[in-house]
């Protein structure tokens, strides 16, 4: 996910029960499983639960089709029964998640989309860093493998750096076209801003439509190295201009693993301009 501290739940059954029932056992495994784990200082929240509604329509008008042909489905904060629609928008969690089910008689999957107020709330989010983040959630159902260990009987769920890669190569391009970009008012230091965005814009993607949409991502990326800055339990700094120097031999499937930040920076620009994955996670 996004955050750093991902919440990957499958559910196990022995025998076929009800959507609904399945459902609300995954609700209470992730109010289990999450700790509260915020950030002080919440900025005034840029997406409000509205906001991600919309979101939420266009990304189903995006992707319905396509899931219902791979024998899928997928889901933004569903919640437990239609009487609390607002269960998981109301949790302070500084975070999105993912979880999916699969159904063992019918092989039909549904993938579960998990993104938080209190995420909403933090400094630096806008709707196209939500994008960015729903995104990612998706490709850990999507964006194939290398996947995460597993259990015998669970989904594949793809690792950490192929979700980033997903949502920045396959999944924002086609939900840019959807969704607008919300005005915004950013100070001219912040790097999205810099020289060195739009040289790098200019000369990758020269032409004006390109370069508009080049810069468009590097701004919604600002969430991120704002996010891996300030986050208690990450605490990274990251650059736009700098690359993770870590060179591997193999790629890591342990569940919990994330790369270092600026790897994942790295991924998701290399994303963009359809370059190859960065050596600091793909031998």
């Amino acid at each position: 996910m996004r955050a750093h501290l991902s919440f990957i739940s499958q559910i196990k059954q022995k025998n076929s029960r009800s959507i609904s029932n399945s459902f609300s056992n995954l609700a209470f495994a992730l109010i289990a499983g999450f700790g509260i784990g915020l950030i002080p200082n919440f900025a005034s929240a840029q997406i409000t639960f509205q906001d991600l509604e919309k979101i939420a329509l266009e990304f189903h008008a995006e992707y319905d089709e396509e899931l219902a042909n791979q024998h899928a489905t997928f889901f933004i904060n569903r919640p437990p029964n239609p009487s609390m629609p607002t269960f998981w928008w109301n949790r302070p969690d500084h975070r999105a998640a993912y979880s999916s089910y699969v159904d063992k008689e019918t092989g039909h999957r549904e993938h579960y989309i998990f993104f938080f107020s209190g995420f909403a709330k933090l400094q630096g989010m806008t709707i196209d860093s939500a994008v960015l983040t729903i995104c990612h959630e998706l490709g850990h159902g999507l964006a194939g493998s290398p996947f995460k260990d597993k259990f015998p009987g669970e989904a594949d769920i793809s690792i950490e750096a192929m979700a980033d890669d997903y949502a920045v190569r396959i999944c924002f391009p086609r939900m840019s076209r959807r969704i607008k970009e919300q005005s915004l008012v950013m100070k001219p230091t912040q790097i999205a801003n810099s020289d060195f965005v739009r040289k790098l814009c200019e000369s990758k993607m020269p032409t004006d439509e390109r370069g508009n949409y080049c810069r468009r991502v590097f701004r919604a990326l600002e969430f991120d190295r704002l996010y891996y800055r300030t986050d208690p339990e990450i605490r990274e700094e990251t650059s736009f201009e700098a690359k993770d120097k870590t060179v591997v031999t193999k790629v890591e499937t342990k569940s919990d693993f994330y790369p270092h930040s600026q790897c994942r920076i790295d991924t998701m620009v290399a994303a963009l301009f359809n370059e190859t994955r960065p050596k600091c996670w793909w031998p």
